[in-house]
């Protein structure tokens, strides 16, 4: 998770890895003349962070910022 001293390659391998990519929506197909009301990124993450530590799975949290195929694309390839 962000913030977290960084682990061992061998300690990764045995944790669920999980790639989060957030970003905020740009259109709602239920009411197409009205923007969707903005998500809060930073408390999105923060949620998330918090429900996998409360979770005790041994798992390791990436963000990909900015969520970008441009970013994705070297990571999908792992």
């Amino acid at each position: 998770m962000s913030g977290a001293p960084r682990q061992s390659s061998s300690d990764l391998a045995n944790r669920l890895r999980i790639l989060a990519l957030l970003a905020a929506p740009v259109h709602d197909p239920e009411h197409p003349d009205t923007p969707p009301t903005p998500l809060d990124l930073h408390w999105e993450w923060h949620e998330l962070c918090q429900a996998a530590r409360e979770s005790q799975i041994p798992l390791y949290l990436t963000r990909l910022q900015p969520p970008t195929l441009d970013k994705l694309r070297p990571l999908s390839s792992r």
